[in-house]
Order: C-alpha cells, then structure tokens, then sequence
C-alpha cells in the first residue's frame, strides 16, 4: 500500500510535469485529468483538443470536467473515468456534443498513465468506432427511398438533429445536405404545430420498438408555400440505457391528398346548399300552394254538406272524403314543419329539441317530453346537428310506425360523451313493421358515425329506446362556421329526413 506521505509526493511530481509537449506528439485530441480529488480537472491538453471542442485554453485550462462538458456528456465521460481507475485499463464512452456549427459523435477513451503518477488520466478523442450511417448505409436509404410511399429520413434525439435526409426531402424543404436540427425544423415549421411536434418527439421517445407515430405537420417550403407533411416515425436505434437515440421515418408531401378533401368538402358544400335551397321551395310550396288548395277543397265540402242530407247514401261518403282531407293536411303541416326546424345557433341544443318536439306534438298529438341531464356544454356544431337529426328521424320513425301515445327524450352530458336517447311507449320490436326498419335507423347510424359515434335500438320499459351516442366534442365558446351566409336553419335542412319504411 502507498502511503499518504508517497501519495503527496508522486502527485506533487505529476504536477511538475509538462504534459503539453508528450499531448500535442499524439496523433488523437488528448488531454490529461486529475482525478485526486474525485472531481476530475484537467491538468494538460494538446491544441487538437482545443480545436476539436472549439474552445480556448482558459475555457479548460485547470477547470473541472463537469464546466467543460455538457451535462449528459460529463456523466458518460465520468462514468468512464471511474471504470478505468477501478479496472486499471481503458475505457470508453460515446458521446454527442454541439460546436458552433455542428453536433459530433464521438468516442472519449479513458485510460491510465503508467508513469508513477498518481491520479492521472489520460483522455483521447477518437472518431466514433460505429458510423450507423456510413456512406454504405446512406447508399442503401437512399436507394430504398423510392419504394416507399414517402421520402426517409432519421432523427437523432440524443442530439435534436436529423442524422439523414433523403435527397428528395432535402429539395422539398429547401433542407441543407448537412441536415437540420430542432431549432431549424421549428422555424420552418407552422407557430400552431409545433406543440403537435413536441408532442410527437416526447412520443417517440417512450415508443416500444413495434410502436409507430403519426404526425401531420404544415412546413415552410423554399416558395413560401406551407406544405402539410405527414410523418411516420418508430424506433431506429438505442443506447447502451436502452433509451431511444434514433428514430426512422417516411415523410410524405400530402397536398394533393388535402386539395381532393378541400374539393369533396366544397362539394358536399354545394350539393347543402341545393338541398337546403330544394327543401325551403318544397316547404313553401307546400305550405303555400298545396295547403291552400286542401283549404279551399275543405270549403267546398263544407258547402256541398250544406245541400246534401248526411242520411243519403253521399252523405257518408262525403264524410270519408273529410275525414281524409283533414288526415292529409295534418300530414303535409307535419312536412311542412320538419323542413322548417328551429336554428341551434339561437337557442342552443337543449332549446333546440324541446321546441321542435313542442311543434311535433301539436300536429301529431303526441305528448314529448325532453329532460336534460348535466351541465349543458358548447359542443361542436357537427355534433349538435347529427343529434338533432337523430330526434327528427326518431320522433318520425314513432309517429308512423309505433303507435306510441308518449315519448321520452333525455340528453345526457358527461365529461367525455353526450347521448340522447328517445324512447316511446308503442309497439316496440315486436311489430314486424318495426323489425324490418332499414333506411331511418341507417341514416342515423351514418351520421354517428362520422363523429366516432354509434346508434343502438334496444327494448324500452314498453316501446322501442333509440340512443345516440359520441365523444363529447367541444368549443371553447359557441363557434359556427362560415357557410357563406346560411343560418343554422339552413344547415338544419342540409340533411334528409328519412322515414323507416
């Protein structure tokens, strides 16, 4: 054993020696620390070294290892530091650390001077003995690039930078050949995605190896255009932790794919604004010519009862004749009225619903009763429009089919979900009328389930209870689109009301 009076007097002659010479004759970046103290500093260094950091001689020059290296760098390089005073031998540890212009990976080696100095390590930099993306490797990425739907690319978390980019990709964007790093992709990136950036990157980083994540992103193009990008990314590479260092993806320009749904959607915009246009003239023929001229055949009938007794043959045909008439203009004020609903941007849903099954009671005699439960929310004008329609579309289906004399209805508000459920005291699924419904029950199951949502019919207390339910998609404040000046009454009538039969 080394007494402390030997101890103090090899590391007094360690000091004594001037390591500059001996560092600056090998061929790598070294330098050596004194690790005495367990808190390594750095006693000599060669000009590579300086050169290979991008520092001065004052920014090392008897300072610690921890101030010189970045965190993560000093605990890796720290680390292999204590193996090779433990082990007596070398040791290494790969690291990646930022110049002013670029990010490097490198390998730090850790060994032992065999000089009778105590407490000296000699540290050499040495280019990163596995390249994974060698010019081989490149060549192969670059190759299998086009037999992917989108352009390849990798990121090196570790070091928030890309570590390869496709030719294509690098055009695209206007990308330098050296890659990009984060600060750079944000820049280029739309100020409302960058959240869903960060986002995703926080996901890669805690991804299984099977796990793949999906991001669309808008980015800046060289001609000022914004571009949305889909990105699928998953796991590339590990460290020695078994933390995620690489990740590989394809990035695909999307445009084309965003235009043909800009031009359905304008489409399906226009073919709304037909069908509101044709239901508003049915509606106002309807009520303004055929009612009419029903009024005017109740009037002549009234007049031919005044001549012809009721006890001649006539007369009960004559009273069959009313009896229909009056049945068909109640029908027709019905129509009339379900191509005329209330607007949801004046009264909101709940209002919305009970007065339209107010209006449906009165000309169908059927007693509606609508209840709320929860605390109301803003939700999405889609959502409140598909549940509507289910409530048209039932109420319809109850007031041909079920022979109901009552009707519930109950909106339910929950933290994540909203339903409306309708149920009437008919005849239920018994009825084969009922049974073999197809086209009202398809339409409302079509309009759930474009926001997620389902339909499901199942036997009531005595009837049949329909129930509507979707994810409870909210708005900060009650927000409608521009529909090129059509009220919520328009976009109400957009949609068909279709019968069971």
């Amino acid at each position: 054993m080394v007494s402390m009076t030997g101890l103090a007097h090899k590391t007094s002659r360690a000091r004594s020696i001037n390591y500059g010479p001996i560092l600056s004759a090998m061929p790598r970046p070294a330098a050596v620390l004194d690790v005495n103290d367990g808190d390594p500093s750095f006693m000599g260094f060669s000009s590579a070294f300086l050169a290979e950091l991008g520092l001065k001689a004052s920014a090392i020059r008897g300072r610690r290892l921890r101030d010189v290296f970045p965190p993560e760098s000093y605990l890796l390089i720290s680390d292999a530091v204590r193996r090779c005073q433990q082990q007596a031998k070398a040791a290494s540890a790969s690291i990646t650390y930022r110049t002013a212009t670029s990010a490097l990976r490198r390998d730090v080696v850790a060994s032992p001077i065999h000089n009778g100095a105590a407490g000296q390590i000699l540290l050499t930099i040495e280019p990163a003995r596995r390249d994974m993306f060698s010019k081989e490797r490149r060549t192969l990425l670059d190759r299998l690039g086009p037999l992917n739907m989108g352009m390849v690319y990798v990121y090196d978390l570790a070091a928030h930078r890309t570590s390869y980019v496709q030719k294509e990709l690098l055009d695209l964007l206007g990308i330098p050949p050296a890659g990009i790093d984060f600060d750079a992709i944000r820049e280029r990136m739309h100020p409302e995605d960058v959240p869903n950036f960060i986002n995703h990157l926080a996901q890669l980083a805690s991804m299984n190896d099977d796990a793949v994540s999906d991001v669309t992103l808008r980015m800046l193009a060289p001609d000022g255009r914004w571009l949305p990008i889909r990105s699928r990314a998953r796991v590339f590479a590990r460290d020695a932790s078994g933390a995620v260092r690489k990740t590989i993806g394809t990035a695909t320009d999307v445009s084309e794919h965003y235009a043909l749904s800009q031009a359905l959607e304008a489409a399906a915009h226009a073919l709304a604004i037909a069908e509101t246009s044709e239901r508003r003239r049915v509606g106002r023929e309807l009520h303004d010519s055929t009612v009419q001229h029903l009024v005017a055949m109740d009037l002549s009938l009234t007049a031919l009862e005044r001549r012809i007794s009721l006890h001649l043959e006539g007369g009960s045909a004559l009273h069959d004749t009313r009896t229909a008439l009056s049945a068909a203009q109640r029908e027709i004020r019905t129509f009339s009225f379900m191509l005329h609903p209330p607007e949801l941007e004046e009264r909101g849903l709940p209002d919305t619903l009970r007065a339209f099954a107010d209006g449906f009671a009165r000309r169908t005699g059927l007693r509606i009763s609508v209840d709320v439960v929860g605390a109301s929310q803003s939700l999405s004008l889609d959502l409140e429009l598909a549940l509507f329609r289910v409530m048209q579309e039932a109420l319809m289906n109850v007031h041909r089919h079920a022979r109901a004399r009552s009707v519930g209805v109950l909106l339910r508000y929950e933290d994540q979900q909203v339903s409306l459920q309708v149920e009437d005291d008919g005849v239920g699924l018994s009825d084969p009328a009922v049974r073999s419904v197809g086209v009202g029950v398809s339409g409302m199951q079509a309009r759930m389930t474009q926001l997620d949502g389902r339909i499901t019919l199942e036997p009531g207390l005595v009837g049949l209870r329909v129930v509507a339910s979707a994810p409870a998609r909210t708005v900060a404040a009650p927000q409608r689109p521009v529909r090129s000046g059509l009220s919520d009454a328009d976009i109400l009538m957009s949609a068909p009301i279709q019968g069971i039969a």
